[in-house]
């Protein structure tokens, strides 16, 4: 199966057979990262816990998948299949201890604080959204229409706009 999906973009022969070889460990390191990441990111952040999301992400991920990689290539001066190798067994122990960690999480605590702060969101929203209408109303009743000593209806803001206008005029 390898080779007849790598057929349909080239038909050398020796890129199909390097490539046969090289599509395995990437699609799994690729495949472990994505599950990493959305762990991390996803399930972390949305338990509330972007701490150990950030700590995880700088402390374990970059210093494996960069440090590792560069340790390999300028060190043991490895080829790019053992590159890809290394990036899936990287991704491999990460998920470990994602999973880990996942597995000794306080669901139940982390639903309920999950719940309070969304509650806690929501009811100040409402509240802003009621002192914003509140506001809005005092700002349009500032800027109505006012009567001058002439008895004609005049916008207050035209009214400084003509001032600003006169005064640039003069000068």
């Amino acid at each position: 199966l390898k080779t007849e999906i790598l057929e349909i973009a080239t038909d050398d022969p020796d890129i199909l057979s390097l490539g046969s070889v090289l599509v395995p460990a990437l699609l799994i390191g690729t495949y472990l990262s994505l599950l990493v990441g959305n762990i991390t990111s996803g399930v972390f952040g949305g338990m509330g816990r972007p701490l150990i999301a950030t700590i995880l992400s700088f402390g374990l991920e970059l210093p494996l998948s960069i440090g590792g990689t560069a340790l390999l290539i300028l060190y043991f001066k490895t080829n790019l299949l053992g590159v890809y190798w290394f990036q899936a067994l990287s991704g491999g122990f990460e998920a470990l201890i994602l999973f880990g960690i996942l597995g000794m999480s306080n669901w139940k605590k982390c639903a309920e604080e999950t719940q309070a702060r969304q509650e806690a969101s929501s009811s100040s929203n409402s509240n802003n959204n009621d002192d914003q209408v509140e506001e809005t109303t005092q700002q349009e009743s500032l800027s109505s229409e006012t009567e001058d000593d002439d008895g004609i209806e005049h916008d207050e803001t035209s009214n400084n706009d003509k001032n600003d206008n006169v005064v640039l005029n003069a000068e």
